[in-house]
């Protein structure tokens, strides 16, 4: 009977400090957070000439929660905004495009929201849950931007065809 008590005794501390801990014990969820640095070296088909530099963060998160859950059956909510310095003019076109790498031109996902006609400082931001291209729903589009395949444009009066361009990358 001792030994049946020392044992219950052993196998209740045992478990007491193998469950004594605050560690997550599945996935931890968060939103994705993307970004990308955009110059004239990057724009195709052709590069373009220009001291013009900028960045675009996305963040994509689930429903209207603050975290990504990929298993969830919400829709998928991305929040943008585009900073840039030393543009030729006004942007005229600020956009989200793909599939494409590097190299290669995108179709048109969405128009993002130009804010401010600045060429310097904050000129897009906005948030959406839906593209304009029915091929690209909200989770293709997160898959797109965890490959690598997708990337911010912007568009001046000089540079139609775009001024700076940045593929988007998970940091």
């Amino acid at each position: 009977m001792r030994s049946l008590l020392a044992f219950a005794a052993l196998v209740v501390c045992v478990t007491t400090v193998a469950c004594d801990d605050d560690e997550p014990t599945g996935p931890t969820l968060a939103p994705l957070d993307f970004t990308a640095s955009l110059s004239g070296n990057a724009v195709r088909p052709n590069a373009v000439t220009t001291s013009a530099t900028g960045t675009a963060s996305l963040t994509a998160t689930t429903g209207t929660s603050d975290i990504y859950d990929p298993g969830s059956n919400n829709f998928t909510t991305i929040t943008y905004s585009v900073t840039v310095n030393g543009l030729s003019g006004p942007a005229t076109f600020v956009e989200l495009r793909g599939p494409a790498d590097t190299g290669s031109v995108g179709a048109l996902i969405l128009a993002l929201t130009i804010t401010s006609a600045q060429t310097s400082g904050a000129i897009a931001a906005g948030s959406f849950t839906s593209t304009a291209n029915p091929q690209v729903s909200g989770d293709s589009l997160v898959a797109l931007l965890l490959t690598r395949n997708a990337y911010i444009s912007v568009r001046t009066s000089a540079n139609p065809l775009g001024e700076i361009r940045g593929q988007v990358i998970a940091p």
